[in-house]
């Protein structure tokens, strides 16, 4: 194991169900990064026999800012007299429009959290390959959209593919992360 990589741990059942009880809330929505890649929303849903109020659990189908955006707009439905349903709502309908596009410098580490297999690592690695990847936001599953061989091509193409789904005649919202 690489002493420098990061390790990561979804939360508990309790973790979530003390984090509830914390906020004195009488009811919790709970949006999680994606059950497809993750256990946090089944341990979301432990939490619901560990506290008194209803709690909502809702998949993201997304990770990063696509769960934020998600996070956000059922903050703001929140902040308008919105209940619980308003919330879920807002999220789906975040969902629903989302694009989850992304470019690894390195498979390693998709590899090393059980997202792709060690033959995809190591076929990726030797022809040096700089996959561009999504989000479907219908299962939560990353997908190879494209392959590329360079870094710099494969970022090129991530714009490419942005801006041909962009509808100049909508509102937009756009993260970038690095």
């Amino acid at each position: 194991d690489d002493p420098i990589h990061p390790k990561t741990s979804q939360p508990s059942p309790q973790d979530f169900a003390q984090a509830i009880e914390q906020s004195g809330a009488d009811e919790a929505v709970i949006l999680t990064i994606s059950s497809a890649l993750s256990g946090t929303m089944n341990a979301a849903e432990g939490a619901r026999a560990l506290v008194d109020v209803p709690v909502h659990v809702v998949d993201s189908r997304a990770v990063s800012m696509g769960l934020g955006w998600q996070v956000i707009m059922a903050a703001r439905a929140l902040e308008r007299g919105g209940d619980a349903q308003a919330m879920i709502a807002a999220a789906a309908s975040v969902r629903e429009r989302l694009t989850m596009r992304f470019v690894l410098d390195t498979l390693e580490y998709l590899h090393r959290g059980g997202r792709i297999g060690g033959a995809a690592r190591f076929l990726g690695t030797m022809l040096q390959l700089k996959p561009l990847l999504a989000i479907d936001q219908k299962s939560g599953m990353i997908e190879a959209v494209e392959r590329t061989r360079t870094r710099q091509r494969a970022v090129r193409r991530l714009l490419e593919v942005a801006f041909e789904r962009i509808d100049l005649q909508q509102p937009i919202r756009v993260a970038v992360l690095h």
